[in-house]
């Protein structure tokens, strides 16, 4: 799970992308990021390949 996004398939690390992975936060964490809900996406909508 991505901040905005759920990403299908990917588990890679996208920090240089400026994607950050926040499968298994608290409500707590996620907080400073404004973040309510998820869109799931195909990863080639976000010009990501899968591998």
């Amino acid at each position: 799970m991505w901040v905005g996004y759920d990403i299908v398939g990917v588990d890679d690390d996208l920090s240089d992308l400026g994607y950050i992975n926040v499968e298994g936060w608290s409500a707590e964490q996620l907080a400073p990021y404004d973040v309510a809900t998820f869109m799931r996406i195909e990863p080639e909508k976000l010009g990501l390949e899968r591998k």
